[in-house]
């Protein structure tokens, strides 16, 4: 791989590829900080960069069927290593927007006289750290009660950027590459890493699972990572790259699953045409679209301090509802001569939506889940028109439709991508944000002094 082209975010694993596969990675457990949760690093790194060890989830302590764990735990050492899957493993849980696996080590303990204690040995495997929490974390440590805004727009973005270039990955394959030696203006490559891969439907897109890492340079924010796989669905659909209509690419397929668990592709189907309102959350159908509406959720949150969810915990209706005219607050406002860049001027009624609607059936269990007209929350919400659009165009999923709206995530992405390279040139914010990308290509100049 050409040096100056590199992805972005850094390559980092522990793993080596199969022809080099002589050399296994060598990390140490550095400290115990909770139950079965361990700091470790890279023996000898100067650099003292810090990882998370957790025991294999087929390792587990003494017991009845020690043995056989102790089998299933050796098993998974040989996968990783004397068979060279640990490059397979790697290439699917190693992007620069995934809390990614790096690699694996034995613990050995030793009895008191010193001797190796083989029963009482673990595997662990050791994964990415998020030294800055969660974005639950976020939540709750800064609450606000004002829905017209709540988190900085550089931090809406950056989390926006960071989900779309995960799914781009997990479903289509595709990551983005940094090239130093593009300008500011030139827009990245997005190149394929696996010319058979089968999309990845994450299905917990949530602010429980969205990790930040503490900045490593310049950038404003560290890594934002997209974390717990345990209810991830492996597709056999194919994603093409040919430039065909949304109806062609349909006809082919689509990576499709349940919410929850996993059932027979056919049934899938008959799931997907199902009214989601008469089934329960978990087997309703799932798709791209689905997880691309999580994270319109997710910065919709971000923006309002709003939960935004077609499933309420509490009832098990939806509370969401949409203007019929695309937004008649912001149309109302436009034809009287507004022009202004943010949401919540001056131009808008205080009036409600003249025209709401919504395609599931209304609430009637005097719920305390508040009613969410996206439209009404965006057009009030101040934030640049550009950032609050792609947000509605995430939320304008609706299952109830029965359609899938997305067939690939790298579409979007890319508008995604343009259109934050437009906010970062055009607005104040954005000229006097820092990026990852902003840190990488001055590390690249000094460099080359």
């Amino acid at each position: 791989m050409d040096h100056q082209r590199e992805p972005l975010g850094g390559f980092r694993s522990g793993f080596e590829h199969p022809a080099d596969s002589s050399k296994e990675p060598v990390f140490e457990l550095v400290k115990e900080i909770g139950t079965n949760l361990w700091i470790a690093a890279r023996r000898g790194d100067t650099r003292g960069e810090q990882f998370l060890a957790s025991p294999s989830p087929f390792a587990v302590q003494q017991s009845e069927g020690f043995i056989q764990a102790q089998q299933e735990a050796q098993a998974l050492h040989k996968l990783l290593f004397k068979y060279n899957q640990a490059y397979t493993i790697r290439q699917l849980l190693n992007h620069e927007n995934l809390v990614s696996i790096v690699g694996s080590l034995e613990h050995q303990t030793f009895t008191k006289t010193q001797e190796p204690d083989e029963q009482a040995s673990s595997q662990f495997l050791v994964w990415d750290f998020c030294d800055a929490a969660n974005l639950t974390a976020v939540f709750q440590q800064y609450p606000t009660d004002d829905s017209s805004y709540y988190l900085p727009e550089s931090l809406c973005w950056h989390v926006l950027r960071s989900l779309t270039r995960a799914v781009a990955y997990l479903h289509d394959g595709k990551r983005l590459y940094f090239d130093a030696n593009l300008s500011p203006d030139d827009m990245r490559e997005w190149v394929s890493v696996d010319t058979d891969w089968f999309p990845i439907l994450h299905r917990r897109i949530e602010p429980d699972n969205i990790y930040f890492q503490h900045p490593r340079g310049t950038e404003q924010y560290g890594q934002c990572k997209l974390g717990n796989f345990s209810n991830v669905a492996v597709t056999c659909h194919t994603v093409s790259d040919e430039e065909l209509s949304y109806e062609d690419q349909l006809a082919r397929g689509m990576a499709l699953t349940t919410r929850e668990g996993t059932v027979p592709l056919n049934h899938a189907r008959g799931l997907f045409k199902m009214d989601p309102a008469l089934i329960s959350e978990g087997i309703r159908g799932y798709t791209l679209g689905d997880e691309m509406w999580s994270i319109g959720s997710v910065i919709f949150t971000m923006m309002t301090g709003l939960e935004v969810n077609y499933y309420c915990n509490m009832c098990g209706c939806s509370h969401v509802f949409f203007c019929k005219r695309d937004g008649c607050l912001e149309h109302d406002a436009a034809d009287n001569g507004c022009r202004c860049l943010f949401g919540g001027c001056k131009h808008l009624s205080k009036d409600e939506c003249r025209e709401e609607i919504t395609r599931w059936t209304r609430c009637g269990h005097n719920c305390q889940k508040p009613k969410i007209n996206v439209h009404t929350y965006m057009a009030r919400a101040r934030y640049t028109k550009i950032l609050r659009t792609l947000v509605k165009d995430l939320l304008l999923y609706d299952p109830q439709l029965g359609r899938n709206p997305w067939v690939r995530a790298l579409d979007f992405a890319q508008v995604v991508e343009e259109a934050y390279q437009e906010w970062k040139k055009d607005t104040e914010e954005g000229r006097d944000y820092v990026d990852l990308d902003d840190d990488m290509a001055a590390r690249f100049r000094r460099a080359q002094e």
